[in-house]
Order: C-alpha cells, then sequence, then structure tokens
C-alpha cells in the first residue's frame, strides 16, 4: 500500500509540475538522492566536485544509506550527510519529512531507482532532475534510462554502455550547457580525515593488515549478485599457485561483510598458512586499509571502486556487465573480462552457469598478478 501512495505522489508530481527558467545563481542549497548500493555510492563522487564547481556557493546534502555514510563524511564539497537507516516506509517517511524542511533549491536523482526518484520528487520543491521516470519496481542498469527534470526544461538519454560515473554527471543534463563540458567518465574521489586515517593506520599494521616488509594484496572474493562473483576455489588456486612463488613475502587479506563469511572460509581452508581477515560493515578500516594496500584483486563490487577512487593497483574480474560501463578507470587498473555474446545481462538467473565470470582462468589471473608484483622492489622470486 505504501508503495502505491508513494506512487501516486510520483505520478502526479512529474506530470503536473510547472517548467520554470533555470536561475543558476539562485541555487543555495542542492540536495543529491543516492540510496543504491556503495559502488553506484562511489560513483557518485565524481558528481560532487562538478556540482560544486558549477555552484560555488550552494550548501551540498548527500542522501545515503547509513552504511555508507563513511564514503562522505571527509568530503569537502559536502556540508551534510544525510542518512537513510533502513529501507521502510517508517524510515523512508521520517527522512522525507526532515528534509523537506530544508527547502531545497535543487534535488538531484543521481542513478536509476524506484526509491530514488520518489524520494527526489516528494522531498524537491523546486528544481529536481535526474532518473525521474522508472514504471518498474526493479532497476536494471543495463538498460537505457531517461535523464528527466521538474521545474525546469531539459531531458537527457543514458546509454547502458556508458560508464556509471558518466551516468552519475548526466542526471544534470536538463540544467542545461553548463554541464556539457563535465561530460566523461571520471575517476570518483574518496576521502579520509587525517586524523582518523592515523589512527587506523597503526591499527592495521598492529594487527598485521599492513606490513612494511611485504607486499599487502587484499582480495574481495565477493559481489553484491551471485553472478559477478569468480569462484570460491579459484581464488583459493591463486593464492596457493602465488604463496608457493613468493612465500612469505606476500601479506594477504581477505576482506567482506558477514554474508560473505561463507566465501572466505571456503577459501581459507586447506590454504598453507591464514590469511588476515576484516570482516564487518565499518568501512573506514577498509577505506583506509584499501588507500594504503599494493595490490587489489576482486569483483564487480563496492571494494573495487573504493580502490580505483585512491588509485590503487587492481586487476578486477568482470562477468555480466561490460568492462565500459563498470571498468576501472585508474590508470594502474587491470581489467579481465570475456565477452560470451550474452552480456551485458540483468543477472538475476543464468542459462549459462556463469559463463561470463567462469570463464577467467587462475592462469589468466596469474599472468596478470605476477607484472604487478614484480614491479615492487620489497619482492623478488626465490
Amino acid at each position: 500500500m505504501a508503495f502505491w501512495f508513494l506512487r501516486l505522489i510520483f505520478i502526479a508530481k512529474k506530470y503536473t509540475s510547472v517548467r520554470k527558467p533555470f536561475e543558476q545563481e539562485s541555487i543555495r542549497k542542492i540536495l543529491l538522492v543516492e540510496t543504491a548500493l556503495l559502488g553506484d555510492v562511489v560513483a557518485a563522487t565524481a558528481l560532487i566536485g562538478v556540482i560544486a564547481n558549477i555552484f560555488p556557493n550552494a550548501r551540498i546534502t548527500f542522501l545515503v544509506q547509513e552504511k555508507f555514510k563513511a564514503l562522505l563524511q571527509a568530503n569537502p564539497f559536502i556540508e551534510r550527510v544525510a542518512t537513510l537507516n533502513r529501507i521502510e516506509f517508517k524510515s523512508l517517511y521520517r527522512v522525507v519529512r526532515t528534509l523537506r524542511r530544508s527547502s531545497f533549491d535543487l534535488v538531484v536523482c543521481v542513478s536509476p531507482g524506484v526509491r530514488n526518484a520518489l524520494l527526489s520528487l516528494v522531498i524537491g520543491r523546486r528544481y529536481i532532475s535526474g532518473y525521474l521516470v522508472n514504471y518498474s519496481s526493479r532497476t536494471y542498469y543495463y538498460q537505457n534510462h531517461e535523464v528527466d527534470a521538474v521545474g525546469l526544461s531539459g531531458k537527457g538519454f543514458y546509454d547502458k554502455n556508458e560508464h556509471i560515473t558518466l551516468r552519475a554527471l548526466k542526471s544534470i543534463l536538463p540544467l542545461g550547457q553548463i554541464v556539457f563540458r563535465y561530460l566523461e567518465p571520471t575517476l570518483p574521489r574518496l576521502y579520509v580525515s587525517k586524523e582518523k586515517e592515523a589512527s587506523l593506520f597503526e591499527w592495521l599494521k598492529g594487527n598485521d593488515f599492513l606490513s612494511a616488509t611485504s607486499i599487502n594484496i587484499v582480495i574481495h572474493p565477493g559481489a553484491s549478485r551471485a553472478y559477478r562473483q569468480w569462484p570460491a576455489e579459484r581464488f583459493k588456486k591463486l593464492i596457493t599457485r602465488l604463496h608457493s612463488i613468493y612465500r612469505q613475502r606476500l601479506n594477504w587479506i581477505l576482506i567482506g561483510i558477514p554474508s560473505e563469511q561463507e566465501i572466505i572460509e571456503r577459501i581459507e581452508e586447506g590454504l598453507p598458512f591464514g590469511p588476515n581477515k576484516l570482516l564487518g560493515y565499518d568501512l573506514d578500516p577498509v577505506m583506509v586499509l584499501l588507500k594504503h594496500c599494493d595490490l587489489f584483486i576482486g569483483n564487480d563490487s563496492g571494494p573495487k571502486f573504493i580502490a580505483d577512487a585512491f588509485n590503487r593497483p587492481l586487476i578486477e574480474l568482470l562477468g555480466p556487465l561490460m568492462p565500459s560501463a563498470v571498468g576501472a578507470l585508474n590508470e594502474s587498473s587491470v581489467t579481465i573480462y570475456h565477452e560470451v555474446g550474452c552480456n551485458p545481462c540483468p543477472q538475476l538467473t543464468c542459462l549459462h552457469n556463469g559463463l561470463c565470470i567462469t570463464s577467467i582462468s587462475v592462469e589468466e589471473v596469474l599472468s596478470a598478478v605476477i607484472p604487478l608484483i614484480e614491479r615492487n622492489s620489497n619482492v623478488s622470486n626465490e
């Protein structure tokens, strides 16, 4: 019932809003809405700097899920991080009631999604821009999406093959020509306060997550969807092969959220050594770890986007989605991807037993990892 009530508000506001000329100089308070997954939030940081350039005197608020708040707390362009604690009607209502009081001049729905669109339309009072049209309760990111606006003229289009940072930037297309020079895939930017980074860096060293005498390799074997996950057995073979070459010169760290503990345990079982593990929802130590690691290896997942934003060497294993859409952007990244004819796909079911991700071999990843290890002067073959 709550969903359809909000849906009615969505449709009514969408088609009854009066178009107004856009007055750039009148924008003083801006709300960015991104309540999707971790990778989407990281990608949205590419938009924050652009917004700050276009509206240098505006105060920016960013609405995000509570568990992702750490990604934005130290961002110098954001005045306030608003949070959505739970994805339920009562929590949504409280957020709407609180944020509507701020009377934002501009609300931006940063990525496609019914929840993002509804929140933007209900909170916004003047100008609203972004991915406002979505007639399905599910959002499939492999599809094309429209960019539209309420309160001003303008409409755009997001291509499924374009990068998700470009998707975020296109959310403000209806604002006009002031946006056009920013429309290209842009490396996201993350920030950690100096005090927090220093404290967590010492904690990570004291607990052997970071070693000054070894190459610190972080592996995230999980992903938000099953068909994005390279098999745990192959991660185990990769680690075993590299350990046989470099022995104690490599420091292994496995990271994940509690629901990914089973995958990590399957990798651990039978290894000739015990890798370090960092499990939990706390993003602060994960961000500092990824900022200071020597190499990240993982699937198409949130931690991969964090490592990319910190410009760290990384190897990403992509399956259902194309590199042009979700690939790492930093120059020290290596993308391993096989086009199998059915990708990109909705990732809900698979008739080919995850062929796109399982077609990546251990030898292929090994051949990408070794050159990156050899570039580090701390390690040599035994």
